[in-house]
């Protein structure tokens, strides 16, 4: 499939069709030569972290029983 980059207000724009939208994700852009990749930014760790803490606490934690794992022999 093909598209046309152009430009907006001074900066360079690409059309993405139908199947490939993202959304209001954000973007991470490489660039090879002439190889240009978009994909979806990945997630910082410190993000997901924030992400974490912003999710509702349990109200009781389930402890598990500690089981214990024999030991293996290598051959």
């Amino acid at each position: 499939m093909r598209t046309r980059a152009f430009t907006v207000d001074g900066r360079h724009a690409v059309y993405l069709p139908d199947g490939f939208a993202a959304g209001e994700a954000e973007l991470e852009l490489t660039q090879t030569g002439e190889e240009i990749v978009i994909r979806p930014a990945r997630r910082s760790m410190a993000a997901l972290a924030d992400e974490l803490d912003r999710m509702p606490k349990p109200d009781t934690v389930e402890l598990l029983e500690r089981t214990e794992v024999p030991e293996r022999k290598w051959d």
